[in-house]
């Protein structure tokens, strides 16, 4: 029973990391208030807030950034937001973010195909668990 506990935690999807890569270039995470990434002591860039994630949505074997917001109240906030920097070469502070949005069980907003991250088991046990949450 131990082992499956480990086997399950090791596939589960970690959320606000203490340190990311992107653009070749090593960050630490401050989570004061927004998620902020930080080089060289020096602020380089907030995403906001919302549960960051490092992980591999274009299938490219390199880890993206992502910023979730789920504030889904069942009544009249329904929807929870995927914000995607793309790991691609490009300088954090002029990176663009790919927006969906999460409705009904689904990804609206974006070109999945694209994002075969968002279909991967990791991150569909993330997004159950999330849907588990704000019902």
């Amino acid at each position: 029973m131990r082992f499956a506990a480990l086997a399950l935690a090791a596939c589960s999807l970690p959320t606000n990391p203490g340190r990311v890569s992107f653009d070749g270039r090593d960050y630490t995470v401050d989570y004061e208030s927004d998620a902020c990434l930080l080089g060289d002591g020096e602020r380089v860039r907030c995403l906001g807030a919302g549960t960051l994630l490092a992980f591999d949505f274009t299938g490219d074997g390199v880890s993206d950034l992502a910023l979730y917001q789920d504030t889904r109240d069942g009544f009249r906030d329904c929807f929870a937001y995927l914000d995607i920097y793309v790991n691609d070469g490009t300088p954090l502070r002029d990176a663009s973010a790919v927006h969906a949005k999460w409705k009904e069980g689904h990804w609206d907003w974006i070109a999945s195909d694209h994002y075969p991250g968002l279909a991967s088991a990791p991150f569909v046990r993330f997004m159950r668990e999330q849907d588990g949450a704000h019902p």
